[in-house]
């Protein structure tokens, strides 16, 4: 964890000072690309060679990435699973979307659910009736960005009911939603989603008692 905390600690725009203290501890960018085998210190190294430079994207998804996904499928370590999604192969959907649904498998992580709906819909091949959508409410009715994904197919089909803004609804007073708002630029949770939702179902008409007999 050392190294992390050398990474966090230096300057994060001066890729020298990265690459000077991956190379001190044989990681990443060493001669035989040694790749840590825990998932949370991974991903501060990623994080950390990408944003300062210090490793070309070539390199990250040609070389780094088919050791590090080489490394996740031994085992569920969501983190693991996660530098893997996000050091594979950006030119090939197939094997990326692929890549998400193994992952799910492995740790049973709702980011790898949202993952493939994501992939699926950003293609155009997520209907509301799409066998992985209903797995993935059913599995993680508490995640935010999975139920958001629903809300999206819904409302292109215009199919969007009282249930579905009510479980999306609840997903978001569990945690909200991370994303970059509109005239902002910091990623973060916000409330906007749940507002929306409120917003929606106060708009609708109110279901109707049932006559009692």
């Amino acid at each position: 964890m050392a190294c992390a905390a050398e990474c966090a600690a230096a300057d994060a725009e001066d890729a020298g000072a990265i690459k000077a203290i991956l190379l001190k501890r044989r990681l990443l960018i060493d001669s035989d690309g040694t790749i840590p085998n825990h998932g949370g210190l991974l991903t501060v190294l990623l994080a950390a060679a990408r944003d300062a430079g210090a490793v070309d994207d070539a390199t990250l998804r040609k070389q780094i990435g088919p050791k590090v996904y080489a490394l996740a499928k031994k085992g569920r370590d969501a983190g693991l699973w996660n530098c893997a999604a996000a050091t594979g192969p950006e030119d090939a959907p197939d094997r990326l979307l692929a890549l998400e649904r193994e992952g799910w498998k492995a740790t049973g992580d709702a980011r790898f659910a949202a993952g493939v709906l994501l992939l699926k819909m950003r293609d155009g091949k997520l209907a509301g009736d799409d066998a992985e959508l209903l797995a993935a409410r059913k599995q993680f009715p508490d995640s935010g960005l999975v139920q958001r994904v629903a809300y999206e197919v819904a409302r292109q089909e215009n199919k969007v009911t009282r249930e579905l803004l009510a479980d999306a609804a609840r997903a978001e007073f569990k945690h909200f939603s991370s994303f970059v708002a509109r005239a902002t630029v910091v990623n973060r949770p916000r409330s906007d989603y749940l507002r929306q939702y409120f917003a929606e179902l106060g708009r609708m008409p109110a279901t109707p008692k049932a006559e009692k007999v």
